[in-house]
């Protein structure tokens, strides 16, 4: 395995001066390594909470200057009761390795660096999910100390640059970003232990590069689903069935009832890859005291039956099944005709506006009395259903739950 030399170090600056470990001259002091034994890696892989950010998910204090030195803040830890917080530690820059265990960093909560660094005259080693035809590479290996917010940055220059994250093993992929911009953001949610990235030229290019890395204390409202949250969209907004920062319910899932029209929708179900069934308490919606405020695409126009609109919000873009007539094990409820859950109805989905949105699907319930769509999402869109009565009688309105099963697309 092939390094290339050190040419800069990672220090911190504390009230203008340089902390011991970080020579004023830019070199290692004497006898130290700044390279850290490889720890045995967790297995487990956490693929909790990933998403891509519109920007960078914290700036860095210590960018590349024009020599190509690198620097990195650390904020200090807290005191206990009766004593004093420590003070953050300098962390040495070390030579990009080539492969796998990749150079070692240590990152605790409130830690961010700054890494300058490049591909030329490395090999193509590692193999990138995002990459099609990948070009020399550089590994880096990050020991987390503590739950963070774990964001990466890639700046590169005169080259196709692409970055991925890895957890578990340093050939374990969580996450590739090789977007059509010269600049990588990514985000994830960090348990301690050891992570790797992996700085990548695409279309066999090579060059140079400031790889950036943050973890952060993780809050509601960064755009990362961290431990103890359903949801946190980054941006909140109206319908999105998260609850917003600063709420009782922050960065948590918002029930949603069915409203008997579009002026009435409160909250919107946000939905997750897999099975999800509405609402999760065992009482189901019933449209029997709804009034008839729409026509059913699909329906004659004088249908005249009961509707209630319910919003929903796919987390992720895919094929999204919906059923609607069936119990909370699947089974339809028209077995013999005669059940009280045995209704007929129409079901309609649009997209964007609940008036006067694109009709996405709309269909009646066949003979067992459900209605069955499969139809294509996008993630953070909102989508309205309609559940319509198919006429005035007595046999057109009722309970009913409505069942999600979200398959995600997979990624790029």
């Amino acid at each position: 395995m092939r390094t290339k030399p050190i040419t800069s170090l990672v220090c911190l600056v504390l009230s203008g001066s340089l902390v011991a470990g970080c020579a004023e001259d830019g070199s290692a002091p004497e006898g130290e390594d700044p390279v850290a034994e490889e720890e045995a890696s967790e297995q487990a892989s956490s693929r909790e909470g990933w998403s891509r950010l519109s920007g960078p998910g914290s700036s860095s204090t210590g960018r590349s200057s024009p020599s190509g030195s690198s620097s990195s803040s650390s904020s200090g830890g807290s005191g206990g009761e009766g004593g004093s917080g420590g003070e953050g530690g300098s962390v040495p820059q070390v030579a990009p390795e080539e492969a796998c265990p990749g150079a070692g960093y240590s990152l605790s909560v409130g830690d961010q660096v700054s890494i300058a660094g490049s591909t030329v005259g490395m090999t193509s080693d590692a193999a990138l999910s995002c990459v099609a035809s990948p070009g020399p590479d550089a590994v880096y290996r990050f020991e987390v100390a503590a739950a963070c917010t774990l964001s990466v940055a890639l700046a590169d220059a005169g080259f196709d640059g692409a970055v991925s994250l890895r957890r578990g093993s340093c050939d374990f992929e969580v996450g590739c970003s090789d977007r059509a911009s010269d600049d990588e953001q990514m985000a994830q949610h960090a348990e301690p232990g050891t992570w790797w990235v992996v700085v990548q030229g695409s279309g066999q290019s090579a060059g140079d590069y400031v790889l950036d890395v943050s973890c952060a204390a993780p809050s509601c409202g960064d755009g990362v689903v961290n431990t103890l949250e359903q949801c946190d969209p980054a941006v909140p907004a109206a319908h999105d069935g998260c609850g917003d920062p600063g709420n009782e319910k922050a960065c948590m899932f918002v029930a949603a009832s069915a409203a008997d029209a579009c002026e009435d929708i409160g909250d919107s179900l946000s939905i997750l890859p897999g099975l999800s069934i509405f609402p999760a308490s065992d009482d189901p919606y019933d449209n029997g005291d709804a009034s008839d405020d729409y026509a059913p695409e699909c329906g004659a126009a004088s249908v005249g039956g009961r509707d209630e609109v319910i919003a929903f919000r796919p987390q992720d873009s895919g094929l999204l099944s919906i059923t609607v007539g069936a119990d909370r094990d699947g089974l339809a409820y028209c077995q013999t005709g005669s059940e009280p859950e045995c209704w007929h109805r129409y079901v309609t989905v649009r997209e964007g506006d609940c008036l006067s949105g694109r009709v996405v699907d709309c269909n009646q319930d066949d003979a067992s009395g459900v209605n069955a769509l499969d139809i294509v999402v996008s993630g953070g869109q909102t989508y309205y259903l309609v559940v319509d009565g198919a006429s005035a009688a007595a046999d057109a309105m009722g309970p009913y739950v409505v069942a999600f099963d979200m398959t995600p697309l997979m990624p790029q």
